[in-house]
């Protein structure tokens, strides 16, 4: 066997490899988009966030640092302005943790407030258009983002739905993308509002 030949096995090796484990990160899992109530928002909820403004890496970044915070926590997003219409400097968003369910440390709920998290509150909604994604790892995450977003936006164009904001849940097992499709003006901070920007815009 030449080098050249080892090197070519060890490549497809390698490739096949990753092949798989994408599979098993959800490559061909199959999204599914339900109209419905979601059991998540069925009840007003209470929360902890953060006002992001700035490109979503900043996101990523405070959603690390959450997580490792309170690792068994359900985490949310917000996610305010399309990136591919707003300069990345100018999106908002916010990051939090839903607090009826967890039981939340009073430590770490000191240190989130001192970190400049805010006490808010989600109202119940009637309706959403939303999608369940398992998940494994961040990969999973990365291929469900992925999936989930362009089918979304055509379900949601199709239908001609008064949809937004985009929310993103996150339990351990899974991924939930919403929209809602009632209480819209709700989901939005006091710190949106103080941007100067309009959701239309």
């Amino acid at each position: 066997m030449t080098i050249t030949q080892f090197l070519l096995i060890v490549i497809l090796s390698i490739a096949i490899c990753f092949y798989i484990y994408l599979i098993f990160c959800g490559l061909y899992r199959t999204v599914i988009i339900e109209r419905n109530k979601l059991s998540l928002l069925a009840n007003p909820t209470n929360m902890v966030y953060k006002f992001i403004r700035g490109p979503h890496k900043e996101w990523h970044k405070a959603f690390n640092q959450l997580t490792k915070m309170q690792a068994n926590c359900k985490s949310f997003g917000i996610f305010y302005d399309n990136p591919q219409e707003v300069a990345s400097e100018d999106c908002r968003s916010i990051i939090g943790i839903l607090t009826d369910d967890n039981e939340i440390d009073n430590e770490i709920m000191d240190k989130l407030i001192d970190g400049g998290y805010l006490k808010g509150s989600f109202p119940s909604i009637q309706s959403a258009v939303y999608v369940k994604f398992p998940i494994n790892n961040y990969v999973s995450v990365i291929l469900g983002i992925r999936k989930i977003y362009p089918l979304m936006n055509a379900y949601i164009r199709q239908f001609k739905l008064n949809a937004y904001p985009f929310i993103e849940f996150y339990d351990k097992n899974n991924l939930y993308i919403a929209t809602p499709l009632d209480n819209q003006d709700k989901f939005y901070v006091p710190e949106y509002h103080q941007t100067g920007q309009k959701k239309d815009d």
